[in-house]
């Protein structure tokens, strides 16, 4: 499954070539933001603008719909905090708010592994306040534990549907030794059951819609220390469903979201993974992978285009064919379709020469560029 490592070489001979002028700063001011979420309407004052947590400073970034610069919603006292995700209305106390994780210290080291950290999930309403809303008890997991990322279950999906599940990791309390990355449940109450565990990674996730090749409904969870993508059914069980392959200097796998239907011309309903270039922001060589239901890499946005530095997180589809990137080296990047490409195999020497002819016809001919508004409205020239 696995494609050949070659050489980024982005043909402009498709109805896909990038025109890559429409690559632009959507918001600045942050320093290592992660997750992109859209805060519904009624979210205290903040309704309608775009959230994002930063993960070395803490704050809740809040950015106009339009773009500019962001204000701090508030700082939520986390630790490795990576994901935001809104809840949904009426589960439990904090429904409707919205969850950032992380793990909280303590005080001391706790009893047997001598750990000091819990996975743990904060809630922040919309005035700012901020509250521990769900939290692995020490005798679940371990004494050393976090949660990389959250989401909610769709309805029907096995017996977690509905419910919270936190992607994480820790070490069994009563070993304090093999590394465990696992699933749990959390219920509205906070009760929290494990749903998978023993995964290679998991470090975000996303549910596949149906008709997505063969995991159609699945969960499909990265692994952020090599390309793997790995799929798992409503009984918890998971198999490798596909693996990115990583240039020289990226480091593995972060984000991923599904471009909705009609939201991103012909790459609507594919799978869309944020390709890190380093650990804590400021990488250079990190790209964005676009993935069909075969789980085959069709199409990429990457450093070289547009883009002096690329370490991308968050994806967010705003819709008319535009995609926000939470970006670790530039915060906030504003693309178009038309900035994905193809990486293409290195052609044999005796191909060359077409190469060639094709593309001096591609120079010859005439063809419209577009170019896009941070306003989202389009714009033609000969």
């Amino acid at each position: 499954m696995k494609l050949t490592h070659v050489l980024p070489v982005v043909l402009a001979c498709t109805a896909s070539s990038p025109s890559w002028a429409a690559i632009s700063e959507f918001s600045s001011g942050m320093t290592t933001p992660e997750t992109i979420s859209l805060a519904p309407a009624g979210f205290g004052t903040y309704g309608g603008q775009y959230l994002t947590p930063d993960f070395i400073t803490h704050d809740i970034w809040a950015i106009p719909s339009g773009g500019g610069a962001p204000t701090s919603l508030t700082k939520v006292p986390a630790n490795y905090m990576l994901n935001g995700t809104f809840l949904p209305d009426g589960y439990g106390t904090y429904g409707g708010q919205f969850l950032v994780t992380g793990y909280q210290s303590t005080a001391a080291p706790l009893p047997d592994t001598g750990g000091k950290r819990l996975a743990t999930i904060w809630a922040v309403s919309g005035t700012g306040n901020t509250h521990i809303a769900f939290q692995l008890p020490y005798d679940a997991y371990g004494a050393d534990s976090l949660f990389y990322s959250a989401l909610t279950a769709p309805a029907g999906f096995g017996t977690v549907g509905g419910k919270l599940l936190a992607l994480g990791r820790g070490y069994p309390v009563t070993t304090g030794v093999n590394q465990d990355m696992a699933i749990w449940a959390f219920d509205s109450n906070g009760t929290a059951t494990k749903f998978a565990g023993g995964l290679p990674g998991a470090w975000a996730g996303a549910f596949a819609p149906a008709g997505f090749g063969n995991v159609g409904g699945e969960l499909l969870v990265t692994d952020s220390v090599n390309g793997n993508i790995y799929a798992i059914d409503s009984d918890g069980n998971f198999s490798l469903f596909a693996t990115v392959p990583l240039l020289s200097g990226q480091l593995g796998l972060r984000q991923l979201a599904f471009a909705p239907a009609g939201s991103f011309g012909d790459l609507s309903g594919d799978l869309f993974v944020s390709v890190a270039a380093s650990t804590v922001g400021g990488g250079t060589v990190g790209s964005v992978a676009v993935l069909d239901g075969t789980g085959q890499m069709i199409e990429e946005l990457k450093t070289g285009t547009a883009l002096a530095k690329f370490d991308p997180r968050g994806i967010y589809f705003p819709g008319n064919d535009q995609i926000l990137i939470a970006d670790a080296s530039d915060p906030i990047q504003l693309a178009a379709r038309l900035d994905f490409g193809i990486r293409a195999a290195i052609p044999e020497p005796h191909s060359l020469a077409l190469l060639a002819l094709g593309m001096a016809a591609l120079v010859t001919r005439r063809r419209k560029m577009y170019s896009i508004t941070r306003a989202g409205s389009f714009t033609t020239g000969a």
